[in-house]
């Protein structure tokens, strides 16, 4: 996955691609729930779940916080 982080306003612009790879699959899936893990300075941590469409899926979303680290199906 890219991410682009852009602060604008006082909010922060998130920008996500996911890519899925055909090692083991037959095709591409849709509709795949997949949780962000955005995580602040403090190590706070929000999740948002997106679904993942295809070979390649790009969310954005705005956040009031900086993400200083994003982790995607983070346990």
């Amino acid at each position: 996955s890219d991410k682009y982080v852009k602060h604008e306003e006082g909010k922060y612009e998130v920008y996500i691609n996911i890519r899925q790879r055909l090692s083991h699959a037959p095709h591409y899936y849709n509709q795949v729930p997949v949780t962000v893990s955005y995580f602040d300075r403090s190590m706070k941590r929000t999740d948002e779940v997106i679904s993942v469409n295809g070979e390649c899926t790009t969310e954005a979303t705005t956040r009031k916080n900086k993400p200083e680290v994003m982790a995607l199906d983070f346990g």
